[in-house]
């Protein structure tokens, strides 16, 4: 099992990252799937996508077990959140083409995105940082600035935020292990952030870890 790193949040949460490296027919047999069911439960229709679909969902009941949760499945919302078929505890879900990341918080909601170091931040960095944020070209930087505002984004749960006007990362230092963020949506409360950031090879891994408090929107 690619099982590469586990780790305790808190108390009530945990995540865990897989690298990809099994065949299809070992992510079937423990999901219990039919390797012919896989396109249509995954609706994927590309055989990469497949197998990160696999290997995200096998992460997933890993963690389960870890956390003595059952595992039945995962369901999606409208806003496309997903969710425990069987269980209360919140859950996030990432992957890549190398590796997948799961969490799961028992108490509160949680965020979390994987993303391979590339120059693709530096071109678009103008579409999700604020002027403010815009101090820097390090590529490694602009990764952990997109992870950990995808993170918030997927916390947030809904599709009202936008990553340049409503989510905002305090400056932070080389190779920061952790990260103080704001989300602050439009007519909404406002809501402070701790995040953890996890670097893997040339991959950064960014999870929300704690709602510090919220403020009142003006």
């Amino acid at each position: 099992m690619a099982l590469s790193f586990c780790d305790d949040l808190h108390a009530t949460g945990k995540i865990a990252i897989w690298q990809i490296e099994e065949s299809t027919q070992f992510y079937c047999d423990f999901l219990d799937i039919a390797p012919s069911q896989v396109a249509t439960q995954s609706n994927a229709t590309h055989p990469q996508k497949q197998l990160e679909w696999l290997a995200s969902r096998t992460c997933l009941k890993y963690l389960c077990q870890a956390m003595r949760i059952p595992f039945t499945g995962v369901s999606k919302d409208q806003h496309n959140n997903p969710s425990l078929l069987s269980n209360t505890a919140q859950i996030s879900i990432t992957h890549t083409d190398r590796y997948v990341a799961c969490g799961i918080d028992t108490t509160q909601a949680i965020g979390l995105d994987i993303e391979k170091v590339s120059t693709k931040f530096l071109k678009v960095k103008h579409k999700y940082l604020h002027p403010d944020e815009q101090h820097s070209d390090d590529l490694q930087a602009l990764c952990v600035y997109w992870c950990a505002k995808e993170s918030l984004y997927k916390w947030h749960g809904l599709k009202n935020l936008s990553f340049k006007e409503h989510i905002f990362i305090e400056p932070f230092a080389q190779n920061a292990s952790l990260l103080q963020a704001q989300v602050m949506p439009p007519d909404h409360r406002h809501s402070v952030h701790q995040l953890g950031v996890y670097y893997i090879e040339d991959y950064i891994l960014t999870t929300t870890k704690q709602h510090l408090y919220d403020t009142k929107a003006f």
